[in-house]
């Protein structure tokens, strides 16, 4: 469960679905369409925040059959650029492809992203993975600036809770759109 609060009212208390994966934790958020609960951050009670935890647990069986969803779901690599040029336009805008090369976000991180070849098959969850990861830790390097000086540039690495938090809902909202559509 993820929880986001704020020291000074400034914002709703929220409750969203989380999965951690092992190995690391790059922290997937799950979409707006499954869990996510808001509560005023004023004026509320222990019991309603006690409700709404108990409300979101009871959808973790079906979060981890969306995930099981996602696992059985082959992507082509044509439908894999796809889903990349969408996440980045996400992140990026409308203009991610005078940034990046997008296809570069498909590069695994961790050996067990590796389960694949690079223009081959792979399912929902590993590109999900792939491109979740490259988008929030950064690093994947852009293309250079027309100014004529080169110079080594990388993305970013997203470290605000907002942009994280809408990030990851979204790309989340995205790969399950994928295995509804397929």
């Amino acid at each position: 469960m993820v929880m986001i609060n704020s020291h000074n009212g400034s914002c709703s208390y929220q409750l969203m679905a989380g999965i951690f994966r092992l190995v690391c934790t790059n922290g997937l958020i799950v979409g707006a369409r499954i869990a996510a609960i808001n509560i005023r951050h004023m004026g509320h009670t222990g019991e309603e925040v006690i409700a709404a935890s108990l409300r979101l647990a009871s959808e973790t069986p079906r979060i981890m059959d969306d995930i099981h969803r996602m696992q059985g779901v082959e992507l082509p690599y044509k439908r894999q650029v796809d889903f990349v040029h969408e996440a980045a336009q996400l992140r990026m805008g409308d203009d991610y492809e005078d940034k990046i090369r997008p296809e570069a976000l498909l590069s695994p991180r961790r050996w067990n992203d590796i389960g694949f070849t690079a223009g081959g098959p792979a399912t929902v969850w590993q590109c999900f993975n792939r491109v979740q990861e490259n988008l929030i830790r950064g690093g994947v390097p852009l293309k250079p600036q027309t100014d004529g000086v080169y110079r080594r540039r990388s993305l970013r690495a997203l470290n605000g809770i907002d942009g994280n938090t809408r990030l990851n809902r979204e790309l989340w909202d995205l790969a399950d759109s994928y295995t509804l559509n397929n």
